[in-house]
């Protein structure tokens, strides 16, 4: 039977009377780090979700991006193309319930003449239509920031809350992308989303049960569950209607940026709350999902109390059966213990018993028995090759000092000459040769080579082509014969 069903049959014990102990102590500890868990797992929900919105509005944003570009690419399309690319804006996707093109006053119009081709939904089918100065003056009204901020500043933006009273009559915000032309800011390119639409369009894809608003950084309503703030209430009055400073506390911070969550007593309702908030980045929004505390944490306690009770008894078996198969599986182990301790000290020859009762410790003890034998084995091949292997330099040794003996030792004396010579082998022996040594008529007869290589080798044709220099200078054998039979 395996180590692991032995302990496994031998949990169980007197662990309950010490868990209870433990439980009353950490149970206030265990439910705070459950509500510290279901305030993390909220708060992910929170930035899950604004992750989606803003997903969402730079999807709607791509829209008049990829327009502004086309007319940037293609400026003298005709009034028909552009309406008919509003209408492919609008239908694109239900996020979108209006599309505009707003031009610089003489780009495609004269001075006095404002152009802006505007195409939305009407029910189930689309509406077009021109704003100009008859429906209301986007280009000089300072109210109407939709067109002359990104011209301000600029760049894309979306624009705050507002009222488009005469065009697409709805609460709604915009998002302006700016078209360049040659000699530079032409116009704008927007997509209008429905704001009391909001949950129903943008944010389609969050759980109808979760309650949430969208604050602008002045703390105006992009989305409420009250229809009738949007626009028309920022959330310092909401707090100041409600009498709760607390929720003015809570905006200040909520609009400075960042993320977090706070627990207030109630905001549109008497029953704390889990405030938990997060950017939408490409709108500069804030995201706020609330949670009462009473419906976070019901089930929390339901769970940690089950949870409880079954860690308890789960507890109450381990720590009472380990106690006993501690003593049981320590005793190998602590054998194996010291037997490494007389390896490490030098003593390959020690083995372990592989009697042992589980089969872990078994294989164990026959894996340390054929590891020991593996290296004994070892150091006799490696104290062999050490052997050798001395034995070897050694012999080098002596044919490096047999070889340099070969060297001339001695300068010789020619007359207005100074020769000297100096070999340095790359390896114990190597095949650079020189040599110098008088013939029968007088004469210094000087030889130098390389032969390829070096090592053994080479040194033996060095020492054979000296002998033969040698014995043929001695029989008076002339240079040209010398090198050809060489």
């Amino acid at each position: 039977m395996s180590m692991q069903r032995q302990m496994m049959l031998l949990i169980g014990g007197p662990v309950l009377v010490i868990y209870v102990l433990i439980l009353g102590v950490g149970g206030s500890h265990l439910l705070r780090s459950a509500t510290e868990s279901a305030e993390v797992s909220t708060r992910r929900i929170a930035a899950s979700y604004a992750a989606a919105f803003d997903a969402r509005l730079i999807e709607v944003s791509r829209i008049a991006e990829t327009t502004a570009r086309f007319l940037e690419a293609a400026p003298s399309i005709s009034d028909e193309a552009l309406y008919a690319q509003l209408s492919a804006n609008v239908l694109q996707t239900p996020l979108v319930y209006g599309s505009a093109l707003a031009f610089e006053p003489g780009v495609r119009r004269p001075v006095d003449e404002l152009f802006a081709p505007y195409v939305c939904r009407d029910a189930d089918t689309l509406r077009e239509m021109n704003i100009g100065r008859e429906v209301y003056d986007w280009y000089a009204d300072p109210e109407i920031t939709w067109f002359s901020l990104p011209k301000q500043l600029g760049r894309s933006l979306w624009s705050e809350p507002y009222f488009d009273e005469g065009a697409g009559n709805i609460l709604m915000s915009t998002y302006s992308a700016v078209i360049a032309g040659t000699s530079g800011f032409t116009g704008v390119c927007t997509i209008d989303i429905d704001l009391a639409r909001l949950k129903e369009t943008v944010g389609r894809g969050i759980d109808g049960t979760v309650d949430f608003v969208v604050l602008t950084r002045t703390g105006e309503f992009v989305f409420d569950p009250d229809p009738s703030r949007i626009m028309r209430q920022t959330i310092f009055e909401v707090a100041a209607e409600q009498n709760r400073p607390e929720l003015a506390t809570l905006a200040e911070q909520m609009l400075a940026g960042g993320a977090g969550a706070v627990t207030i007593e109630g905001w549109d309702s008497n029953e704390a709350q889990l405030v938990c908030y997060e950017s939408i980045p490409s709108a500069d929004w804030v995201f706020v999902c609330r949670v009462p505390v009473r419906t976070m944490l019901a089930e929390v306690r339901t769970n940690t109390i089950w949870a409880g009770v079954a860690l308890g008894a789960t507890l109450l078996l381990m720590l009472g059966s380990l106690v006993f198969v501690s003593r049981t599986i320590t005793r190998p182990i602590a054998r194996l213990r010291e037997k490494v301790g007389e390896v490490g000290r030098g003593d390959l020859g020690v083995t372990l018993d592989e009697s042992a009762s589980t089969e872990e410790i078994r294989d164990l003890a026959a894996t340390f028995n054929r590891m020991t034998a593996e290296l004994r084995a070892h150091v006799d091949r490696l104290s062999t090759e050490i052997s050798a292997r001395t034995r070897i330099e050694r012999d080098l040794d002596v044919a490096r000092e047999i070889q340099q003996g070969l060297l001339p030792a001695d300068r010789p004396d020619a007359v207005g000459y100074t020769i000297a010579g100096y070999s340095q082998p790359a390896d114990k022996t190597g095949g650079d040769y020189y040599d110098w040594c008088p013939t029968p008529d007088g004469r210094l007869f000087m030889s130098l080579a390389d032969v390829t290589g070096h090592g053994v080798g080479p040194a033996l044709v060095t020492a054979v082509c000296r002998a033969y220099v040698h014995a043929s200078l001695a029989t008076g054998q002339s240079l040209p014969e010398l090198i050809c039979r060489l």
